[in-house]
């Protein structure tokens, strides 16, 4: 972007032109001459570096280095800068591990996730600033290099005013000291001519006319390097204008650069921090405990109630039986078979009856009673007997 901005008739080399007194002369800058002449600049150094003590040329002259030691101190101001972005953008990323190796397993972990991947980004867009940061100050270093080539040509080119300058201070120092040397010798003059004798009297007037002499020379000398100062300098002063629309021309151009990347980086925080929000808004409490339970969650059947049953004694099963069929014993869901003493419900338990005890006392009351004869045997003995 910044050639563009300098315009290739900037690059190339400087061109000659024609002074007011039909000498060439060389224009660093042909392009911003054009342009400083159609912008119509309420500012001309041509009515600004005069003076009593004709030092505008040195004035002018310095202003032009400092603008090369104002562009090497733009160009570390944007180094420091750089800096702070690449700094920002280390801890950003350093936040962004942080943040994900947080506690992830809980319903707040999909924040994290979130906090994790805008830091990211952040630590991104501060990596990019620092790179068109970095790109920006090569600019300004180039530019800086070539500000010192041309100060080179501009002071041979110069170097005819600055002897017209030194020419005229040194013409206007003799002149003062002609003129009081003058003025002495005129005063001496009307003093002899009171007091002294015709002899001094000559001598005085010989040294009148001597030192009005060197005065009238000095005068005339003084006129005429002092229109040949006026013509050279008011060259100079234009083309030190020159120098200095095209200095700030760049200068404002880089400073333009630094707002558009500004610009841009900031607008692209601005992004990033909007789809935060965004993204925070989307998981809202419903949305974490949902996430939470379809992540985590371990079945949506409720286990099933168990009731009470009342144990079958007609299935009673000795523990050697009830451990080889497996089944359990007493309990049961079939209907009970009639009992001996004939109640269809069976004999009635007591509150306190335990199937154990009673399984154990079965055999028992069997041993106690002991072998009974068979009824049909009693029969057929009487049938006999009779």
């Amino acid at each position: 972007y910044l050639a563009n901005a300098i315009g290739e008739s900037e690059l190339d080399p400087p061109s000659p032109t024609q002074r007011q007194d039909g000498s060439e002369e060389f224009s660093l800058y042909p392009s911003l001459r054009h342009h400083s002449h159609d912008s119509k600049m309420t500012v001309d150094f041509r009515d600004y570096f005069w003076g009593e003590k004709n030092n505008g040329f040195d004035v002018l002259y310095h202003n032009m280095k400092y603008g090369y030691l104002a562009a090497k101190d733009l160009a570390e101001f944007f180094r420091e800068r750089s800096l702070v972005e690449e700094s920002h953008s280390k801890l950003l990323s350093k936040l962004a591990r942080q943040a994900a190796g947080s506690c992830s397993t809980g319903t707040f972990g999909p924040l994290w996730g979130v906090l994790r991947s805008t830091s990211e980004k952040l630590s991104s867009l501060h990596a990019q600033m620092v790179a068109q940061l970095q790109d920006l100050v090569r600019e300004v270093q180039r530019y800086c290099e070539e500000q010192h080539r041309r100060h080179k040509q501009v002071k041979e080119e110069e170097a005819p005013t600055l002897e017209v300058v030194q020419g005229l201070q040194q013409t206007t120092g003799a002149l003062a000291k002609a003129r009081e040397a003058y003025a002495a010798r005129c005063l001496e003059l009307e003093k002899l001519k009171r007091e002294s004798s015709p002899k001094d009297l000559d001598k005085a007037e010989a040294k009148a006319r001597k030192a009005c002499e060197e005065y009238r020379q000095l005068v005339e000398r003084h006129g005429v390097v002092r229109a040949d100062f006026e013509r050279r300098m008011a060259g100079s002063c234009q083309r030190f204008q020159e120098l200095e629309v095209g200095h700030l021309q760049h200068m404002k151009e880089f400073l333009a650069g630094y707002a558009r990347v500004l610009d841009s980086s900031h607008a692209l925080v601005g992004q990033v921090h909007a789809e935060f929000r965004q993204q925070c808004d989307a998981l809202d409490i419903d949305a974490l405990l949902r996430q939470f339970a379809s992540a985590r969650q371990t079945g949506s059947e409720k286990p099933e109630a168990i009731t009470f049953e009342e144990p079958d004694p007609s299935l009673q099963l000795t523990p050697t039986n009830a451990a080889s069929t497996g089944s359990p014993p007493f309990f049961t869901t079939s209907t009970p078979a009639p009992s001996a003493s004939g109640s269809e419900n069976g004999p009635v338990l007591p509150a306190d009856f335990c199937p154990a005890s009673a399984a154990a006392a079965a055999p028992s009351s069997t041993a106690t009673n002991g072998p009974q004869a068979p009824a049909t045997k009693k029969e057929g003995a009487g049938v006999d007997a009779n």
